[in-house]
Formats: structure tokens, C-alpha cells, sequence
């Protein structure tokens, strides 16, 4: 975790919104919020929540549709049954996960049933109204957006924001040849090769257009003290829900400047079938990974035949046609 004492962080308060309904990744998203799809050993939440930890945020705030409050309160509780059964059948690998429901997750991460109809940056919005944030920088993580790296992005992150003192946005680079550019937001990067880089343009989900660069936003986020006046700016009755690059959009019109951040690591779009598919693969032991392969490979054995329409969630991924 990241040390505090001798570098103040300039951020301490983090929000991972979770308000929408994965329709996207349906049937899987039934009965299961999306952000509560497993990867690895835990959900995808928790792997949001954990990168803010380790970065040194005290305090995460997580907003969710009122109907589903208490399954996400629960994902960070520990009931005294299930605390007395790890106990009493002596399963002490799971001890690390009942002392952090107890101390970290008990004191830092706080569920809230908050959700705007308008999009998740209008929840964000009602979230620095109600949790006093006014006026006070904060993070955003959206927990879809998964980063596999040896230092959390979000960390890398507030190093930006502290030497340029600007809204500052997590950026990666996109392969066109396994990526479309249909869901995308991206930017246009001006600065000097080495310092921080500014962005200039913006381009929100194209479609018709050519991408203006091979760089896209990637659900990290660090907003100054005036995002909610720039949230309010930002909307627009005839769009579909207000996002954060309609925030960010916002900013640049006013001549805001907003410095991004090539964010270092493995990234996996988890809000798509295929993608979600491919982070978890990453998460395999080494040993399941090559059974798999040996079966597969074994021409004896034979596999269900694949459909199209078990297929066409990679339409929701970036792939641009050959």
C-alpha cells in the first residue's frame, strides 16, 4: 500500500459506481450484478476496491441501485455463522478474507444507495451533494474496466495530478486489429514527449468517423473540485444517460485543461462476453490452463459446436473490421 506519511496523498476518497443493469452480458447479469462477476479469487468489485486500498485511499464510496443494497453491503460483511464456520473447520486460507471484512472493508468502503436514472455521472454528482465532497478532489474506478499491473493505476494516476494539478484521465492505447472503435472514447494528446500530456480533442464513441488517434479513456478517473458544476453543464436531455467523457467534453468547451495518463498494465473490458472470457483466463493456475490445452488438443475428444449468436458479444468489444 502506498506510503502516506512521507507523500500526502492528494486524493483521499475514491467512488466506484455500480448502478448499471450489464444488459450487455445478460443472462449472466440475471440475478448477478456485473460488478459481482467473479475473476480470479474475488469479484470484479473487489478488485476495483483493492486497487483503491493500494493505493492509499481511505475512504471508498460505492453507490448502487436501491433494490440492490444489501447484496453489495454483503459482498463486504462477514456474518458471525460463516466467521464461527472458517473457524471451526480450521480453513485458514480464509482468515486474510474474514480479518479484511472486519478492519478494511468495515472501516473504508461504504455502500450507499444512491442511483440517477440520468447516467453515473449524475450519481456521482448526487454522491458529492450527499457525502459532503463539494469542493474536494476524488477518484473514480469503474469496476468493468480491469487492470492487471504492479503498481495500481489509480496510483500512477495521482502522481499526474499532483504535478499537474489537473482533472487528470487514465488512458491506454487500442489495437485496432482486435478492437472496434464503436464504444470508445478517444482523445487527442498534446505535450512533450516524457512530461505529462494534455488532452485536446475528444471524440465519444464514433461510428461513422474515423477514430481521431489510438488512444481511449479507460475508467479511471481524477476529478477536481469542480466536477459537479461541469456535470451540470454537461447535461442534455436528448442524450442517454450523462458519462464522464460528457463531463470531460464539458471542460475542454470551457477551455479546462485535463492532463492524461498512460496507464501501465494489462487491461481486460470486462463489461464484454469475449473479453470477460480472456481475464479470466489470465487468472488460471498454470496447471488448469494446460489441461485445458491438452484437451483441446486431443482429437478424441469433441466439443459442442459454437453458434453465432453465442459469439456476438464481441461485437461490444473494439474490433475494427479487416
Amino acid at each position: 500500500m502506498t506510503d502516506q506519511t512521507s507523500n500526502p496523498l492528494p486524493i483521499d476518497t475514491v467512488i466506484i459506481p455500480v448502478g448499471g443493469y450489464g444488459t450487455r452480458m445478460l443472462p449472466m447479469t440475471q440475478a448477478v450484478p456485473k460488478p459481482l462477476l467473479p475473476v480470479g479469487d474475488k469479484p470484479l468489485l473487489v478488485h476495483a476496491v483493492d486497487e483503491a486500498l493500494d493505493a492509499g485511499i481511505k475512504e471508498i464510496i460505492i453507490p448502487c441501485r436501491p433494490d440492490e443494497y444489501e447484496i453489495y453491503k454483503r459482498q463486504f460483511e462477514v456474518s458471525d455463522d460463516v466467521r464461527q464456520k472458517i473457524i471451526a473447520t480450521g480453513r485458514d486460507y480464509l482468515l486474510e478474507h474474514l480479518h479484511k471484512c472486519e478492519g478494511v472493508y468495515a472501516t473504508r468502503v461504504k455502500v450507499v444507495p444512491t442511483y440517477n436514472d440520468a447516467g453515473p455521472a449524475a450519481t456521482v454528482k448526487d454522491v458529492v451533494d450527499e457525502c459532503g465532497l463539494e469542493g474536494k478532489s476524488f477518484g473514480v474506478i469503474l469496476p468493468d474496466d480491469l487492470f492487471i499491473s504492479d503498481e495500481p493505476v489509480l496510483a500512477q494516476m495521482m502522481e499526474t495530478f499532483s504535478r499537474t494539478g489537473a482533472t487528470t484521465v487514465g488512458t491506454r492505447d487500442v489495437c485496432f486489429k482486435t478492437e472496434r472503435s464503436v464504444n470508445g472514447t478517444f482523445v487527442g494528446l498534446y505535450g512533450i514527449e516524457g512530461g505529462p500530456m494534455t488532452i485536446g480533442d475528444m471524440q465519444i464513441k464514433p461510428k461513422d468517423e474515423d477514430p481521431i488517434s489510438s488512444t481511449v479513456t479507460c475508467g479511471r478517473y481524477i476529478f477536481g473540485p469542480d466536477f459537479s458544476h461541469y456535470a451540470d453543464k454537461a447535461f442534455d436531455p436528448s442524450l442517454k444517460e450523462i458519462s464522464f467523457s460528457a463531463v470531460l467534453k464539458s471542460m475542454l468547451d470551457d477551455d479546462m485543461s485535463l492532463a492524461a495518463h498512460d496507464a501501465k498494465g494489462t487491461y481486460y473490458d470486462c463489461g464484454d462476453f469475449i473479453k470477460y472470457q480472456h481475464a479470466i483466463a489470465a487468472f488460471l493456475a498454470a496447471e488448469v490452463l494446460e489441461a485445458f490445452s491438452s484437451r483441446i488438443a486431443d482429437p478424441g475428444v469433441t466439443h459442442p459446436p459454437v453458434s453465432n449468436d453465442t459469439l456476438a458479444p464481441v461485437g461490444s468489444a473494439f474490433q475494427k473490421e479487416a
